[in-house]
């Protein structure tokens, strides 16, 4: 071992115990430990000031810089300043890799290409006065009194992906190429931290303020002249605030629409003019002006666009959505269709703007009409477009959506519903029809039935079912034919529907009925050939009267709405 150390050479510095110095008592030995162990705690507390604070670099781009050397498998070693592992390292001289360390040059490439690792490392080595001669002190004591301990360096090259050295900092990454014993500047990748040191990062710093001083200014006044740019491009664009007094309206009724125009900046714009259009429903005007404040307010009728609008009806659709709103529950906002009956001109004021497929295949769809329901609805988006007075661009769009209830189909169903049940047609055919059949000879008096008993039937049925028609729609159940003739291509859709219905009633009982006489044992001259020549004839008796039927009622109203 070097050195002639009391406690059997073992050091007594201990950092676990977070010593920062000694202190030495009077009238005591003086033991070396002691000495030893001051000198570790200072040279502990420098190297974790570099190692923590600082970190693992060099100070300028010069210091141990990794070049070419201009020999094969050879790079050279540029002298400087580093700290590596919390130490101190500096090397006075430029050397090559292999002039240093274990004297080897770089290793070769393994593969077609491969990385080799660059990577500084450090030790402390003790040296005595065999190695030192100015240790011996020969000028004066002529004894070795103390050793010293040396910081080594060494440069060692690692293939890239072994485990690195302890102690050691990564100088660069060197490409080697397989047959290929150069080192070019491109192959040499620098992996230093460069800027250790305070001073350069001081200056650095201090420029970087007054840069940013400057930078803030020029910030500052930029900033200043947007927000005057801002202000000027905020006036050129507009935004439209768009609210409805009511979003969910029912068919016929109308919802108020509010605008506010103002400029990006918050600011009204009175006088803008307001394009107005809607994908559904009546506007009954297609263009507003906006108030001092910037306001406007316009309607949405909620009636189909197909028709021109008539200010005249606006009344009579407003009391009519009334009536449907007194019959609608709160919750689900399903209506009592069963409670909701009209008066002529309403029914006819309706008929006018309702949608042409609203009266197609009632007869399909009326097998279970529901008689309370929440209707299906129609959205309505209204969009406007502001511009200046007398301007043609366009600065701020806005838009709002409506839900309208389409009440009406699904009232006219449930009223064919109640219609066809109050007329009850199948009991007075079959009543007919045994009439008619002689039990004897089990003769069916076919064209009696179809020249007399029949016709009467149908016009007894046809004068019933404008009863229930009255009955059902109209709030005046004893209102004269002339007034529900008048009332519009929803009493006559009705009544033709009705009409159809009566007709295909007859028809099934008229089979069901020559049915029942055919499987009659008390009945045994009627049989299959006279049940299907009965059938045929009756149910295309019937067929032919009501058609005729539906054709006179579409005169009759027709004649009517025309004011015949």
């Amino acid at each position: 071992m070097v050195g002639n150390f009391s406690n059997h050479g073992i050091d007594t510095f201990d950092p676990d115990k977070d010593y920062i110095g000694i202190r030495l008592q009077q009238g005591v030995p003086l033991l070396d430990r002691d000495w030893n162990e001051l000198e570790d705690i200072r040279r502990a507390a420098e190297r974790t000031i570099r190692q923590v604070y600082l970190g693992d670099g060099v100070p300028t781009q010069r210091d141990f810089a990794v070049r070419p050397a201009g020999l094969d498998d050879e790079v050279e070693i540029a002298p400087g300043h580093a700290i590596v592992a919390g130490f101190d390292v500096w090397s006075r001289a430029a050397v090559t890799l292999s002039e240093q360390g274990a004297s080897v040059p770089l290793p070769p490439a393994r593969t077609a290409t491969d990385i080799v690792e660059l990577w500084l490392t450090v030790a402390t080595t003790r040296v005595d006065s065999t190695v030192d001669a100015d240790l011996r002190n020969d000028q004066d004591v002529g004894i070795e009194t103390c050793v010293r301990d040396r910081l080594d360096w060494v440069v060692v090259a690692v293939y890239d992906g072994d485990p690195p050295p302890d102690s050691a900092m990564l100088l660069a990454r060197v490409v080697r190429r397989a047959g290929d014993r150069s080192v070019r500047d491109d192959d040499i990748a620098d992996a230093r931290r460069v800027g250790i040191n305070l001073g350069a990062v001081s200056d650095r710093v201090a420029e970087a303020l007054r840069r940013c001083d400057v930078l803030d200014a020029k910030v500052l006044a930029a900033l200043a002249r947007l927000e005057a740019v801002q202000r000027d491009v905020n006036e050129l664009f507009w935004e439209l605030s768009v609210g409805a007094d009511r979003t969910d309206v029912l068919f016929g009724a109308k919802a108020t629409v509010t605008v506010t125009v103002r400029n990006r900046n918050g600011v009204p714009i009175p006088g803008a003019r307001l394009a107005l259009s809607s994908d559904w429903g009546t506007l009954p005007t297609t263009s507003v002006t906006a108030s001092a404040t910037g306001e406007a307010t316009f309607e949405l009728v909620g009636v189909a666009p197909e028709v021109p609008f008539k200010l005249a009806d606006f009344g009579v659709l407003g009391q009519v959505a009334l009536k449907v709103e007194q019959v609608t529950l709160k919750n689900p906002g399903a209506i009592q269709f069963a409670k909701l009956t009209l008066d002529p001109n309403e029914v006819a004021v309706v008929s006018k703007y309702l949608p042409a497929a609203h009266l197609v295949d009632l007869v399909s769809d009326v097998a279970s009409p529901q008689l309370v329901e929440r209707p299906p609805e129609r959205t309505a988006t209204v969009t406007i477009h502001a511009m200046e007075a007398n301007g043609a661009i366009v600065r701020g769009v806005g838009t709002v959506q409506i839900r309208f209830g389409q009440w009406v189909r699904p009232w006219m169903l449930s009223k064919l519903g109640q219609i066809a049940q109050q007329v009850q047609v199948e009991a007075r055919v079959g009543d007919a029809l045994r009439r008619h059949l002689d039990p004897a000879t089990g003769v069916l008096d076919t064209t009696k039935l179809s020249t007399s008993e029949l016709p009467r039937l149908f016009q007894s049925v046809d004068v019933t079912t404008s009863d229930a028609i009255k009955s059902a729609l109209f709030d005046d159940r004893g209102l004269a034919d002339e007034q529900l003739h008048g009332s519009g291509v929803i009493a006559q859709t009705l009544a033709q529907e009705a009409t159809s219905l009566v007709g295909a009633a007859t028809a099934r009982a008229i089979t069901t009925q020559v049915r029942q006489f055919e499987q009659d044992t008390d009945l045994p001259a009627f049989g299959s050939a006279q049940a299907i020549a009965a059938t045929s004839e009756l149910t295309q008796a019937t067929a032919q009267l009501s058609a005729g039927l539906a054709q006179s009622q579409k005169q009759m109203f027709s004649l009517r709405m025309r004011g015949v």
